[in-house]
């Protein structure tokens, strides 16, 4: 064997070689029969060729076996997978990029196990726009607000460009204010002025605190009122007892003791007192509804009648007797009647002991001169 024929078998040797381990590479079970196939429908396959990954769950589980269009506006792709994915009636398959740079891959969720498994023949999936699709997707979602935005703004900045007049005028007000406020400050003008640049204030106040620190001296051991209300043992215990004979002065009451107790907790107090507002509930019905004397006298007109005719006289008698008028008014207001029925009175009694002091020598009189 010639040298050219050695080195050409080998070239061709390393050729095969080359060529099976990059169908190897692309194609791990390239020669072997897969253990599942799986096809699936897409509207468009998105650059996805023979050979591309499948991944499920987001591992890699075979590849791309054919790509061939149905005819019917669809492209159909067989997929040779390592296992079966037993997919569910929610499972999701799709086209998806497999990197940034580029490149396919058939993404595959086989669904959850609280829906049936699938029977479908030919899966339908979806095209998914990868990393730079999201991208897009979320700039597209973005454009309205920020065109809104941009307008918003260019709307702002127009009315700030007509009104700049305005709000220089207004910013130029403001501060020309503010210049003279801080002018009015220094020259302690005004409450806040003085307040600022009156030294007095700064002296009161140096004058109130230290009165404060006096105080606090005072109460923290310098024997005035403050320090015994706070610090004087007596005192303490002296409101102590306070505190404990209110507490039992209360616990009598609660429990019915002493006068007060027993107004508080006695029910026959309450049952007296409430029998008697029925009792005036009663009288006043009565005396609305016009019976018994009350009532009469309050509502029956004739009563009321003879009640003022009696006033009446009684205010003609009395008015009569001021006057002198009649015997009684005459006895009462007449002084020389007074004074002779005083004299008739001290007659009669006089006569009367006359009489007296003559009744034996008139009855001795009378038994001596009987017998003739």
């Amino acid at each position: 064997m010639t040298r050219d024929v050695t080195v050409g078998i080998v070239f061709f040797a390393l050729l095969a070689g080359l060529l099976g381990i990059t169908l190897w590479v692309n194609d791990p079970s390239f020669g072997e029969e897969p253990a599942h196939v799986l096809d699936t429908r897409f509207k468009e396959v998105s650059g996805l060729r023979a050979g591309d990954k499948v991944w499920i769950y987001g591992t890699d589980a075979g590849r791309v076996m054919s790509i061939k269009p149905d005819g019917t506006g669809h492209v159909v792709v067989s997929l040779a997978l390592d296992y079966d994915p037993e997919l569910r009636e929610n499972a999701s398959i799709s086209i998806g990029s497999s990197s940034a740079l580029g490149g396919a891959v058939v993404e595959i969720h086989p669904g959850t196990p609280d829906h049936e498994p699938m029977t479908a023949a030919i899966v339908d999936g979806s095209v998914g726009g990868g990393l730079f699709g999201e991208v897009n997707r979320v700039i597209s979602e973005l454009e309205e607000p920020l065109d809104e935005a941009i307008e918003n703004i260019r709307k702002v900045s127009a009315d700030l460009a007509e009104r700049s007049d305005e709000i220089v005028a207004n910013v130029d007000g403001f501060m020309e204010d503010a210049r003279a406020i801080s002018g009015d400050l220094r020259a302690g003008k005004g409450t806040l002025g003085k307040l600022l640049q009156d030294e007095t204030l700064y002296t009161d106040l140096q004058a109130a605190v230290q009165s404060l620190q006096k105080l606090a001296d005072d109460a923290n051991g310098g024997g005035g009122a403050l320090d015994v209300l706070l610090h004087d043992p007596q005192l303490a215990d002296d409101l102590k007892s306070t505190v404990a004979n209110a507490r039992s002065i209360s616990d009598k009451i609660d429990g019915g003791e002493g006068t007060l107790g027993r107004l508080i907790n006695d029910p026959t107090l309450y049952n007296d007192l409430t029998a008697t507002v029925g009792d005036l509930k009663d009288m006043t019905a009565h005396a609305r509804s016009g019976k018994g004397a009350l009532g009469m006298l309050i509502y029956n007109e004739e009563v009321g009648q003879r009640i003022d005719d009696i006033s009446k006289d009684v205010a003609q008698v009395t008015r009569k007797l001021r006057k002198g008028e009649g015997t009684l008014g005459k006895l009462i207001q007449d002084e020389d009647l007074y004074l002779e029925l005083r004299d008739s009175l001290k007659a009669l009694t006089s006569g009367a002991g006359d009489a007296r002091e003559n009744a034996p020598i008139l009855t001795f009189a009378s038994f001596l001169f009987g017998g003739f």
